[in-house]
């Protein structure tokens, strides 16, 4: 069971907190929401995506090097952008 921490990613809509796979708590609506997806994530299949992911890693490496002279950098902000650049191009640029 997660805790209330997972809540920041709900959107709401008209009023109405809109849970997502990774912010509900309950086990059935997060099994309904991953079901569609699960094949996309499977070891054999992401696999597929390794040079995808060696790509970013590489402009990532490039980004922070970037960094080096003295300027501040907010790294979690550049991981979320990583993660959802990569993200976005297994999920809907191959399919």
């Amino acid at each position: 069971m997660q805790s209330e921490l997972y809540s920041v990613n709900d959107v709401k809509m008209d009023g109405q907190i809109i849970e997502n796979m990774f912010s509900t708590r309950s086990k059935k609506t997060h099994d309904s929401l991953r079901k569609p997806v699960q094949k996309l994530y499977t070891r054999s299949n992401v696999l597929r995506f390794e040079p995808e992911v060696d790509k970013m890693v590489e402009y990532f490496s490039k980004k922070l090097d970037g960094y080096c002279d003295g300027r501040t950098l907010d790294l979690g902000q550049m991981l979320l952008f990583c993660t959802i650049t990569g993200t976005r191009k297994m999920t809907w640029l191959t399919f």
